[in-house]
């Protein structure tokens, strides 16, 4: 976890100068923050500040009034790159409190007056230029006590989002804030210990730990705290109930962000309760063992299925799919919407077209009122929502004109906020400067009062070129020029050559090296008069500006509601297109257990290979097919077979159509997938434990109505030991009958496939070779029945090994192999021959009456009805039978 710098030190000796207990008064309100205390044109950073920023910036450690006693390290940045710099210190996991000058340093009198203005964190990011536009920017706040129940709020300032979960222990919290991809989390100071130690265990180190003051997580006034925030009466409209135990969570969440904003979030006035019943749960190791969103390879969104399926063309649309993918639904109704409105747009390419065309010209809406709820907005931002704005009614219109009945609805929930747009029309520049001041901002016409700032501007300009031709023509200079600068104002500007024609009662200014600049009485009445009309232009225009952001922010609800709209449409019209462009078809939804899919294709696998080259299989799963043992060589398929049943599952109940020639969805609750081999150093875990941990929690939570992945169980230890375990996995998910999910198993414990022949609802399906030799060619094809061989030297050889370890391993096979195999393994030290897991021992003499009588009794009996004492005497009986000794004393 990454932790701010600690306060700084105060100068070692001597008394604080003015600034310096002004910097430390500052310092003291945030003392886990680097300080930007703004001087004049730069930021500076003064003692561990400084020491902490510098290396991170890549910028001189300096220090002020060295030699002194007063003497400080520091560092500084220019005021107007000071974003950039921000950005990097808190990617690199702190945070920074921006001290401003709140007064013009011209007309205060004494110290400048300097407050902190916000507070910047990894959770708190709201510019565009430092977010991902397709990712949320989450900071989460949690209530309770370890080891749980706790209740979180989950907050992404930058859009206006905020959820209410629940999480009943560690793993439910680790998961949560993993989902969420949380970037830094709020706890009471008393829990920060814990919280540590707990992040550190689930690999979430890299998130912000953040204390806040107990007192602000008091439960008694967190739900009237959290009403007055909401501008409601009641909590119920959002499915919320009063006593939610992520209210306390939620309440100290807003007293933070309005303490370290300097302002009022007015933009965080709707909330979701999240109910994992309504949504088809993945866990952390299946979302990246299917690589939904992020590739195993280096954590990045190439080659996974948010990439595969990824048409959006607005930031909105692109964080919707991503959600949706973490998320898909297990309520059909919804579902089947979703089909229906892909299904529409897929069959009226022209209406797609024209939709997609709409959205290409629509703007980041949520994080747009985000920045004006927050008194960030630029007036760029302001003409991005105008734009956006202008494009709402060729959406609504491709939408409405659309069967589809959800397509309909959508179209209605777009509000076309016809009067905001005529607002920012009218008073907006058609393309504004980049801040009032800087560029004209606000539309001629709009305001008669800057309209006559404006002109005595003009006339300004007018009367300068007057008095520059006027002075030439009495002087004789024609190379005489009236300029500009910040320091000296307007001045004359003669040549050396020329000095000899200046008038005396010309005041010198400046010498330059190509001469001398001077001023007049009239040029500094004019200047005055100038500076006095830019002042009062650049007050008038910010406080123009300022109105039209008001006037956004009194609109936050109506844009958040048509935001949520544009999102959602986005996302099934990239659906349609993917859709129309790869060949995918709408699934349909079975009502009975089953998932049968034919011809099915893996998304993403299919788009790395040439047109054709992907070999598609089909998949069955129901009441008498309940496992399949997945059987064959390695580079055959298997994996990609495993996860492309689970992936083609995903889509369809996300609402997306799928890779298949068809295929009929049984919905499903949860999807495990447990593949690859991985560690967890960090948390003590080796890979090996990594594996049995996941196993384990997908043979505790699994039900009947879930599909489970499961590749290569047992792999990470010794041959017998891994092969006992995966037959007992495989046991416990066919008899155990509070689970009995939906499976597929993927094995190179060929002697796996005989359980087929012992169990009802296990079949075998293997990938299929073609053999030359000692040559194979992998045909990818899946087929009923086991494999025999794992073809382990061959993928050796296409590998690279040197032909020498390649002879000598297939040597090696080769006296092994056979019969040869079974002498060699199959004898213990005695030379008395061992039985394998299942066959049955040959040439031995028909047991006695006593023991086909044991044996009989063993195979009556059903351990899990037998009390202790019952069994006890089961033993007994057994042992008699036997001929053993048996003690008559219990």
């Amino acid at each position: 976890m990454t932790r701010s710098g600690q306060a700084a030190t105060t100068p070692s000796g001597g008394k604080l100068t003015p600034m310096f207990r002004q910097w430390q008064q500052a310092k003291r309100q945030h003392p886990d923050a680097l300080l930007f205390f703004r001087m004049g044109d730069f930021y500076e950073l003064f003692f561990d500040d400084a020491r902490t920023a510098a290396p991170i910036l890549g910028i001189a450690l300096t220090s002020r009034g060295k030699g002194t006693a007063t003497s400080a390290p520091m560092c500084g940045v220019p005021h107007h790159a000071a974003r950039n710099y921000i950005a990097r210190l808190v990617k690199a996991g702190h945070r920074v409190a921006v001290c401003e000058q709140m007064e013009d340093p011209k007309k205060a009198k004494g110290m400048v007056r300097r407050e902190v203005v916000r507070v910047v964190s990894p959770g708190t990011l709201v510019d565009a230029d430092q977010l991902d536009p397709g990712s949320g920017n989450y900071l989460a706040c949690l209530a309770g006590q370890a080891p749980g129940p706790w209740g979180l709020c989950l907050v992404d300032l930058s859009t206006g989002g905020m959820v209410l979960a629940r999480a009943g222990n560690e793993p439910a919290l680790a998961e949560v804030l993993s989902r969420y991809e949380v970037r830094e989390l709020l706890v009471a100071s008393t829990s920060a210990a814990t919280l540590e130690a707990l992040l550190g265990r689930h690999g979430l180190g890299e998130v912000l730990l953040t204390t806040l003051d107990d007192s602000l997580f008091e439960p008694l006034l967190a739900r009237d705290r959290v009403v007055e925030q909401l501008q409601v009466a009641s909590l119920a409209g959002f499915g919320c109930e009063d006593d939610h135990p992520a209210l306390p969570a939620t309440a100290a969440a807003l007293a933070h962000l309005q303490r370290t904003q300097r302002v009022q979030p007015a933009h965080l006035d709707r909330l979701r309760v999240e109910d994992p019943r309504r949504i088809l749960l993945l866990d952390r190791s299946s979302r990246r063992n299917l690589e939904v969103v992020a590739n195993l390879r280096d954590g990045g969104r190439s080659q996974t299925l948010l990439e595969a399926l990824d048409a959006t063309l607005t930031p909105l649309g692109a964080r919707a799919l991503r959600t949706w993918l973490l998320e898909p639904l297990v309520e059909k109704n919804a579902i089947l919407a979703r089909h229906a409105v892909v299904e529409a747009l897929v069959q009226r390419a022209e209406v797609r077209a024209s939709l997609r065309e709409a959205l290409r010209e629509i703007r980041d809406l949520e994080r747009l009122l985000s920045r004006a709820a927050l008194r960030r907005s630029t007036p760029h931002d302001l003409a991005a929502l105008r734009r956006s704005l202008a494009a709402l009614p060729e959406v609504r219109e491709a939408l409405a004109g659309l069967t589809a009945p959800d397509a309909t609805a959508l179209a209605a929930r777009i509000d076309l906020l016809e009067d905001l747009l005529g607002e920012l029309g009218a008073g907006l520049a058609d393309e504004p400067g980049a801040a009032p001041g800087e560029g004209r901002v606000i539309r001629e016409g709009y305001d008669a009062d800057l309209d006559a700032v404006r002109e005595l501007a003009r006339g300004s300009r007018e009367l300068i070129a007057g008095i520059e031709t006027r002075e030439r023509e009495a002087t004789g200079i024609a190379s005489l020029k009236i300029k500009y600068n910040k320091v000296f104002g307007y001045f004359l500007e003669v040549s050396k050559a020329n000095l000899s024609r200046v008038p005396p009662e010309w005041e010198r200014r400046q010498t330059i090296a190509t001469g001398e600049r001077y001023v007049t009485a009239e040029i500094k009445d004019l200047e005055a008069r100038i500076l006095s009309a830019s002042e009062r232009l650049a007050e008038r225009e910010k406080a123009l500006f300022e109105k039209l952001v008001d006037q956004v922010v009194a609109q936050a609800g109506r844009v958040r509601e048509t935001a949520a709209a544009i999102a959602e449409a986005d996302v099934l019209a990239g659906f349609a297109e993917v859709a129309a462009r790869e060949g995918y078809v709408r699934p349909s939804l079975a009502e009975d257990d089953r998932i049968e899919i034919r011809d099915g294709r893996h998304p993403v696998v299919e788009r790395l290979l040439e047109p054709g080259r992907f070999v598609p299989n089909d998949c069955l799963l129901d009441d008498k097919r309940r496992l399949l043992i997945v059987t064959g060589p390695n580079m055959g398929g298997k994996s990609t077979y495993l996860r492309q049943a689970a992936l083609i599952v995903l889509m369809a109940q996300a609402g997306a159509f799928v890779p298949a020639r068809s295929a009929r969805i049984s919905l499903v609750d949860r999807i495990f997938c447990r593949v690859g081999a991985s560690d967890n150093l960090a948390g003590g875990e080796s890979t090996f434990m990594v594996e049995m941990t996941e196993t384990a929690n997908i043979l505790h939570n699994a039900t009947p109505r879930s599909l489970v992945i499961l590749d290569e169980i047992g792999r990470g230890t010794a041959t017998w030991d891994g092969m006992a375990i995966a037959w007992a996995v495989v046991e416990h998910l066919l008899r155990d009958t509070r689970l009995r999910p939906k499976a597929l198993f993927a094995t190179h414990y060929h002697e796996l496939t005989e359980l087929a022949a012992r169990h009802e609802g296990l079949e075998n399906v293997h990938i299929t070779v073609r053999e030359h030799g000692q040559e194979v060619v992998f045909l990818h094809r899946v087929e009923p029945g086991p494999s025999d061989r794992s073809y382990g030297i061959h993928v050796a050889r296409l590998a690279g090994l040197p032909d020498a370890v390649i002879t000598r391993a297939w040597e090696i096979l080769e006296e092994i192999s056979g019969e040869h195999l079974a002498d060699k393994l199959g004898r213990d030290r005695d030379g008395v021959r061992q039985l394998s897991l299942f066959e049955s021992p040959a040439g031995e003499p028909e047991p006695s009456p006593e023991e086909a009588q044991a044996l009989a009794a063993l195979r009556e009996c059903d351990p899990d009805d037998l009390s202790p004492r019952q069994a006890h005497e089961l033993l007994y009986r057994l042992i008699g039978l036997l001929g053993g000794q048996s003690s008559t004393t219990r």
